[in-house]
């Protein structure tokens, strides 16, 4: 899983909104 152009700043932000979005949708399905 290595992007086409090395962005740490912008893989971290896009997991971060992910595990974000996963937590919430988490915490509301329960």
């Amino acid at each position: 899983m290595s992007p086409p152009v090395p962005e740490p700043s912008g893989i971290a932000a896009t997991l971060g909104l992910a595990a974000l979005a996963f937590a919430a949708h988490k915490r509301r399905e329960k």
